[in-house]
């Protein structure tokens, strides 16, 4: 019981190494969906792209895949950087269409890894939010193991490293995510000495579960265009 536990806490502190922190304290990844054709057959849709942030990484070179804000629709899109020009570099879809010139400040990401058809699982998980707990927890706990706080304390990171749902009350403003994550880790936190005191065990499972629904439910995948 002590191993998986220590797996959890293990997770989540890489996790909050890699995705969470500002790239000056040594965050440097970020995770990005594809869900239009623009970049096939390059980057299919439903592809996951792990992504640097350019303050991180470094300028894009001409064939690199970035992602930046399209002011036009007011979204992420991940496009190729074909050229440069004054302000910023002229970026295009693979299929089609002329490039535009982007400023560099909009660039927010270059892409370091595309892995085709795995971001299917972002929208899966986003329409149907349950479906992800029992596989998760089927990946993390073997049987016998008995406890869910690796499950919990994993997913309770969701709110901080994927953007909260559209009309989710932002009650700490930009540190509303990082505020959930406290309160559902400390949740997890709770439930693990109930369990180790001996608490009603189907209680403290169902709480688990709850809090894993909640992670999961209150967040938006990053889907690009």
């Amino acid at each position: 019981m002590k191993l998986y536990g220590l797996i959890g806490l293990a997770v989540a502190i890489i996790f909050s190494a890699i995705f969470i922190l500002p790239p000056e304290f040594g965050g440097f990844l970020k995770l990005y969906y594809v869900s239009s054709r623009s970049m096939e057959p390059n980057v299919p849709i439903g592809s996951l792209i792990i992504a640097s942030p350019l303050t991180f990484i470094g300028s894009p070179d001409i064939g690199d895949v970035v992602v930046y804000v399209d002011r036009d629709i007011d979204r992420l899109v991940a496009h190729r950087v074909v050229g440069s020009c004054l302000d910023g570099y002229i970026i295009k879809g693979d299929l089609s269409g002329t490039g535009s010139c982007i400023p560099r400040e909009d660039v927010v990401a270059k892409s370091l890894i595309i892995l085709p058809f795995i971001g299917w699982l972002g929208i899966i998980s986003n329409l149907t939010p349950l479906i992800i707990i029992p596989l998760i927890a089927f990946l993390i706990l073997p049987k016998g193991a008995g406890s869910l706080y690796p499950l919990s304390s994993v997913l309770s990171l969701l709110p901080t490293i994927l953007p909260l749902r559209d009309g989710f009350p932002r009650f700490f403003g930009d540190f509303t995510g990082l505020a959930l994550t406290i309160f559902l880790a400390s949740g997890s936190i709770v439930l693990r000495f109930a369990e180790r005191y001996g608490v009603m065990q189907n209680l403290v499972d169902l709480t688990y579960i709850v809090l894993s629904i909640v992670s999961i439910m209150v967040v938006e995948v990053s889907w690009l265009w």
